[in-house]
């Protein structure tokens, strides 16, 4: 991470961090860098609903025309739209506003290149050298040379039909709940499950800003799962603020999380004949019940480290098209390049349409095994990572629980802390182990001056 730019693009709490100062010149910074190759380049830019999210679209809408680009503006959209419209108007890149499932004082900038991927780690460290640089290395346009911004007015319902034509299914007979999270998806998601002819019923579609989020959401489905047992639905879709998440809820009321959608993906696309690669790519967090799931269809499960470029980079790498975050981020990565709450869904409702199933049944696939989080405070991350002691103590755990467990151990990327999680088929076994391993990192930590 670096000074500005943290796991997914620039966020904060808006207006003290993330000030509309330091969006207009991000955003100007990254206009730079694409004329550099494009003359009067395009980019898209879209927003959720959060109070401060108008403030700085301008505040961005100025950056960029100050640098001789062309902002399109999309108004309130999911973020996966931008890679969408990227393509659509052959832009240069593009820019969604939102700090995603986070509460309604931050804010976020995430940035887009031309393929609908998030900007690559150089780009980010180019545009943090700009924003530091004492001189303005480049002449900013004017007269006719400053970029003019155009507002898309037809953006949502180019996203529905594109949604509803990416996957053209009859959902007419089931009756789908949809929580909106007060967020991005508020108007969209439910266009869009109508237009696919289910009976929806939707919640927490307001969108004045203050309650993105809020006791909602994929973060708090609680009122979704009320709705699924009132009305009797076969389905609930949970998504966060911009749309990129999705969790379920069956029709009992249980939580269908991202591991369940993993495995639940996986096995249609095996029988469809449209999975690729030898597996599924997951994050290290994800229950080893989804491991043994995917082992019973002969797939491997391949794990990443936590966050959607980095579930990206492992699927390009192991050339699969399915992945995700046990959070509800999946990347149907034949049909999007990031994650899609609204597709998600889509995919999840098409199985079930066509098997004619309860989502309890596909739940059935994935049995996750207990699990124990503990975290060490700790001073130095890096006599840690260099304990061989500790590395060789880790190593046994691994040895004594393969096939049966896992143990992940590991340092916080915002925090002091080292994060402990282990997973088994007996919760007082694990109690035991977490007890001794925990005693022995502390004891060691000591040792070398770590804590």
């Amino acid at each position: 991470m670096g000074k500005y730019f943290g796991t997914d693009g620039i966020r904060g709490v808006a207006n003290r961090d993330l000030t509309p100062d330091l969006a207009m010149q991000a955003a100007r910074r990254f206009g730079e860098l694409l004329m550099r190759e494009t003359p009067l380049p395009r980019i898209v830019v879209a927003r959720d609903t959060r109070i401060s999210s108008p403030m700085l679209e301008c505040a961005v809408s100025a950056g960029l025309s100050s640098a001789g680009v062309r902002p399109l503006l999309l108004g309130v959209m999911p973020t996966p739209c931008v890679p969408f419209f990227c393509k659509e108007f052959s832009a240069q890149g593009g820019i969604m506003i939102s700090a995603s499932h986070n509460p309604i004082e931050d804010n976020g900038i995430k940035f887009f290149n031309a393929q609908g991927f998030k900007i690559f780690d150089s780009m980010e460290n180019e545009i943090e050298k700009l924003l530091d640089s004492p001189v303005n290395r480049f002449d900013l346009p004017i007269a006719d040379e400053v970029g003019r911004v155009f507002l898309v007015e037809e953006a949502e319902d180019l996203f529905v039909n594109h949604l509803v034509e990416l996957i053209p299914v009859s959902l007419k007979g089931l009756r789908i709940g949809l929580d909106c999270a007060n967020g991005a998806a508020f108007r969209l998601a439910p266009r869009v499950f109508q237009k696919l002819g289910a009976q929806v019923y939707s919640i927490h579609t307001e969108s004045d800003g203050m309650k993105i989020n809020v006791d909602c959401g994929s973060t708090n489905p609680s009122d979704l799962i009320s709705l699924v047992l009132e009305k009797k639905l076969h389905l609930g879709l949970a998504f966060d603020g911009d749309a990129d998440r999705c969790i379920a809820v069956d029709e009992k009321g249980e939580i269908f999380d991202g591991d369940k959608l993993l495995a639940a993906f996986a096995k249609y696309m095996q029988e469809t004949g449209v999975l690729k690669g030898a597996g599924v790519v997951a994050t290290v967090m994800s229950n080893y019940g989804l491991e043994k799931a995917l082992n019973q269809l002969d797939l491997k499960l391949f794990r990443a480290d936590v966050g959607d470029r980095n579930v990206l980079e492992k699927i390009i790498a192991e050339g699969c098209n399915l992945g995700g975050e046990q959070s509800g981020h999946i990347l149907l990565f034949s049909h999007s390049t990031t994650g899609d709450g609204i597709l998600c869904g889509i995919y999840l409702a098409r199985i079930l349409a066509e098997k004619e199933i309860p989502l309890s049944e596909l739940g059935r696939m994935v049995q996750p095994m207990p699990q124990i989080l503990e975290n060490i405070e700790i001073v130095s991350k890096d006599k840690f990572l260099q304990d061989g002691l500790i590395k060789a103590e880790i190593n046994k755990i691994e040895e004594r629980l393969a096939g049966s467990g896992r143990v992940l151990v590991r340092p916080s990327g915002t925090q002091p802390l080292i994060r402990i999680m282990l997973e088994g088929e007996s919760r007082e076994q694990l109690l035991d182990t977490m007890n001794h391993l925990k005693d022995f990192i502390e004891k060691r930590l000591v040792a070398v001056g770590a804590k």
